[in-house]
């Protein structure tokens, strides 16, 4: 795993990448041919405070449990936020996930959730 993180102070901008690649040996997973399984993960993420109270932020993550089976999943999170004062935030967000269709043509429906 890994992480990778940039901040511009003067430009109020910070931005980050987080990785991830994991391999399970002998486990209750299903597994490809040579007995192990993979799985993989990647973040990109965002923040540019544009003024003192007011910042937007964005993240995208993809997940892939078991590289071997139709199983990805893709989040976007957005954000817009609010400082009124000292120690508080408001902080609106929509997330958007979707899903990789299954092997047998199936396929997920988008979710689009305001939190």
């Amino acid at each position: 795993m890994g992480r990778w993180n940039v901040k511009i102070p003067e430009q109020r901008v910070s931005a980050g990448i987080e990785a991830f690649y994991g391999i399970r040996q002998n486990g209750e997973q299903q597994r490809n041919l040579d007995g192990h399984s993979y799985s993989v993960a990647i973040s990109l993420f965002g923040t540019w405070h544009f003024s003192p109270k007011v910042a937007i932020a964005a993240r995208y993550d993809y997940f892939d449990p078991l590289t071997s089976q139709s199983e990805t999943t893709d989040h976007y999170i957005y954000s817009l936020s609010w400082y009124p004062a000292i120690g508080v935030i408001f902080s609106p967000n929509v997330v958007i996930e979707t899903f990789e269709s299954l092997t047998d043509g199936t396929s997920i429906k988008t979710a689009i959730t305001p939190d």
